[in-house]
């Protein structure tokens, strides 16, 4: 992981959301389909799990500069998997919830270690970062949950397995009704524009009178 270049807590999100930015936070959430928020949420957590394996603290003096430096990506990583816990709870796919149901055994069986580092699995699934806790948290500790150098972390099988929600999301179907409003939309915007054009047109021949 190259530590130089440094985002912002906004800056990761941006680029784990790539390919559906207003799925980053709340407000671009609302509207969205279950679809298109699965999607999002397993594409983001992929991405951004797939950049933290790539972390390899080093033990010297410098560590907590690195350590504050990674907090915002931690911390992304943790909202990115709310995000993904809350969407895939309201789907009712089987597929989705099958592969997502393994994410959660493989966050159970490392409960202890992320608790190490002030990650706390909480009693509905979902993720709850201490900063403190984080920044006081041992070098190889930390390293010992992310780094794929590390035989104990579980960050290489997470991607797999949110690019595994990704593929079964792709199957998800739109709402009958979410398409039906869309097309009601488009046809209320038509009918404006024909009237708005005939109110033009209008107004010219009474000039020409």
């Amino acid at each position: 992981m190259d530590l130089n270049v440094k985002l912002t807590y906004d800056g990761y999100m941006k680029k784990a959301y790539s390919a559906n930015v207003d799925a980053r936070g709340k407000n671009g959430r609302i509207g969205q389909t279950n679809k298109q928020l699965v999607l999002a949420d397993s594409s983001a957590l992929a991405k951004i799990a797939d950049k933290l394996k790539e972390l390899h603290l080093s033990s010297d003096e410098d560590a907590k500069n690195d350590v504050n430096s990674v907090l915002k990506e931690v911390r992304s990583f943790v909202d990115i998997y709310n995000n993904l816990d809350g969407s895939v709870g309201a789907s009712d796919d089987k597929r989705v919830k099958d592969a997502y149901k393994k994410i959660e055994k493989l966050m159970k069986s490392h409960k202890e270690d992320l608790e190490n580092i002030g990650i706390t699995l909480k009693s509905d699934g979902s993720l709850k970062l201490d900063k403190q806790e984080f920044l006081n948290a041992d070098i190889a500790d930390i390293n010992a949950v992310f780094s794929d150098k590390s035989e104990s972390s579980f960050v290489p099988d997470l991607v797999k397995l949110s690019k595994r929600i990704n593929k079964a999301g792709l199957n998800l179907t739109e709402p009958v009704r979410k398409q039906e409003d869309d097309l009601a939309a488009v046809l209320t915007e038509m009918q404006e524009k024909a009237e708005s054009e005939n109110v033009v047109s209008s107004s010219k021949i009474d000039a020409r009178v």
